[in-house]
């Protein structure tokens, strides 16, 4: 999936100026974390700022903080390992400043704590509050999936139980979505073959008995 991204962006440049902000922040993103290292950094950089995070966000805290991470993964993958750094301590001071305010209970909110601890090498910490997201309906198992940002994560013993516990839930969500569609369509055509045989019967026709008789 990593590389059919970083295909379809080199397949289809496109003039960042041209594009919303949200727009440009999303494609920094998925040149960030797919190959395109440094085009991600470029775009990433001049989208947002890390100093002032939610300034020139259109898309709320969540996205802003997604976005943050993305160039983290972009800084480590070029060597900028100190600016990398210095960009998760901002990320975690914002974490611990929503602890304190008690304001940090959001399921997107928890699953970044949980990465941003993962990238700075608290895998314990990032499993806990990982569980505490999935606990409190965290269910993003297939936007994660495929982030290398999250892979040292997910590969822990004691987080693939957990991800195993969202994604059962997501196939049971999905079993109950193909059962009302079936019940539905069921539905649908039922109430079409009864619309058709009336419209077949005339109005006070007179029906014939198996003997003859009309009734």
């Amino acid at each position: 999936m990593r590389q059919a991204r970083g295909k379809h962006l080199e397949q289809h440049p496109v003039d960042d100026a041209s594009l919303p902000l949200f727009a440009t922040q999303i494609r920094g993103m998925m040149n960030a974390i797919s190959g395109g290292h440094d085009r991600g950094i470029d775009v990433l950089e001049r989208a947002i700022d890390v100093d002032n995070l939610f300034a020139a966000s259109q898309a709320g805290g969540s996205s802003a903080l997604d976005f943050l991470h993305a160039l983290v993964y972009a800084y480590r993958a070029t060597g900028q390992l100190q600016k990398a750094n210095e960009v998760l301590g901002k990320a975690a001071d914002y974490f611990a400043e929503r602890a304190e305010r008690n304001s940090h209970r959001g399921t997107d909110t928890m699953a970044l704590m949980a990465l941003n601890r993962s990238m700075r090498g608290d895998f314990d910490g990032a499993a806990r509050t990982l569980s505490d997201a999935v606990d409190a309906g965290w269910r993003d198992y297939y936007y994660v999936l495929e982030d290398p940002r999250w892979r040292l994560l997910l590969e822990r013993a004691d987080v693939q139980p957990l991800m195993q516990r969202v994604k059962a839930d997501l196939d049971r969500q999905r079993e109950l979505v193909r059962k009302d569609d079936e019940d539905d369509s069921l539905r649908r055509l039922v109430g079409r073959l009864e619309r058709e045989l009336a419209q077949r019967k005339p109005a006070g026709a007179a029906g014939v008995d198996t003997d003859g008789r009309q009734h």
